[in-house]
């Protein structure tokens, strides 16, 4: 992935891919509606710009209820990491662009 790259756009059959091939993804859950969502957003892309390779993808969470469940996601923005297809790790608190950097630089 090259630097300056947005966040891919995931949806229910991508986010079955990953689980089931087993691979390793970061994830963004968000809803439209949420501002802290958008903010978040906005510190996840000036991430991304500075760091080549890093890739998160980001899903509606309004569109995967099963799997709100499944990873027992309580509130929106949430980074996910998905390490050989299982959840290893998920941070709620995303308050400046330092928490993404954290989170990523541990499981990316």
């Amino acid at each position: 992935m090259e630097r300056g790259t947005k966040m891919l756009a995931f949806g229910k059959q991508e986010l079955e891919a990953v689980l089931e091939e087993k691979r390793d993804q970061l994830l963004f859950f968000y809803t439209p509606m949420c501002g802290g969502c958008q903010v978040a957003r906005e510190m996840i892309e000036l991430v991304l710009k500075g760091e080549a390779g890093l890739q998160i993808a980001e899903i509606d969470l309004n569109y995967i209820p099963d799997y709100a469940s499944q990873f027992e996601i309580e509130s929106v923005p949430a980074l996910v990491a998905i390490r050989n297809g299982e959840l290893i790790a998920k941070r709620y608190e995303i308050n400046n662009v330092m928490d993404v950097f954290e989170f990523t630089s541990k499981f990316a």
